[in-house]
C-alpha cells in the first residue's frame, strides 16, 4: 500500500483496527497500542519506500530547531524515502482517569501536528486516541471547554481562557488554528475511538 494524500492515514488507521479486533489484540496501555501499530504499519507498507519509526525526535528528522514545537519528539513517524513526504501519528490511551489532564493532552497533540505541517512542511498527521473510560464520550458538561469538545461538540477548536483547565500551565496547547471534527466509534470490547487528520 502506498500513502499519496493525508486521508490515507486515516484509511490505515481503520484498517488497523480491523486488524485488530479480527486478531483480538489486548490493548493494556498506550506504549503496547505505539508497538501494535507500529507493527501493523510496517507489515501493510512497503519497507523499501517507507520508513517506519517510534519516538523520533523532530529535530532529527527536520533542519528546524525542535524547542520552536509544542512537543519534540513523535509518537510514530513514517517517511516516504523516495519522495521525503513526512507523516506523523499521535496516540492517546487513558485508562486511567485524568480526564481534563489528558482531553488537554489531546488538544496539544492536534496543535504539534499542526506545527508538523506548517513549519516542517510535514504531508499530513494524524491523532488516534482510543479509551474504554466512558467519561471521555459521555457525561455532565457545562457547554464549552475540554468536556464539550469530546462529549458533544466532537470537535477540536481554538479554546479560549475561559474555557482551559486551571491546571494547564502552558495555554498554548489550545491555540490551534484549524476545526478538526470528528466521531466516536467503537473499537474493541469497552474500547471507543476516534481519529482526527491534521
Amino acid at each position: 500500500m502506498e500513502m499519496n494524500k493525508r486521508s490515507d492515514l486515516e484509511k490505515l488507521i481503520h484498517k488497523f483496527v480491523v486488524y485488530a479486533k479480527k486478531k483480538k489484540i489486548h490493548l493494556y496501555n498506550e506504549a503496547g497500542l505505539q508497538f501494535e501499530l507500529a507493527f501493523y504499519l510496517k507489515s501493510v507498507l512497503d519497507e523499501k519506500i517507507y520508513k517506519i519509526q517510534l519516538e523520533r525526535n523532530i529535530g532529527d528528522v527536520t533542519n528546524i530547531d525542535s524547542t520552536k514545537f509544542i512537543k519534540k519528539e513523535m509518537d510514530i513517524f513514517i517517511q516516504n524515502k523516495e519522495t521525503e513526504e513526512k507523516y506523523c501519528i499521535e496516540l492517546k490511551l487513558p485508562n486511567k482517569g485524568a480526564y481534563p489532564r489528558r482531553m488537554s493532552q489531546a488538544f496539544k497533540d492536534v496543535k504539534f501536528l499542526e506545527e508538523l505541517n506548517h513549519l516542517a512542511k510535514f504531508s499530513g498527521g494524524l491523532l488516534f486516541f482510543t479509551t474504554p473510560l466512558k467519561p471521555f464520550w459521555s457525561g455532565k458538561h457545562n457547554g464549552k471547554g475540554v468536556y464539550n469538545c469530546f462529549r458533544k461538540a466532537h470537535m477540536f477548536e481554538k479554546l479560549n481562557s475561559g474555557e482551559t483547565p486551571n491546571f494547564i500551565k502552558n495555554k498554548n496547547v489550545f491555540e490551534i488554528e484549524g476545526c478538526y471534527s470528528f466521531q466516536w466509534k467503537t473499537f474493541m470490547k469497552e474500547y471507543e475511538y476516534f481519529t482526527v487528520v491534521i
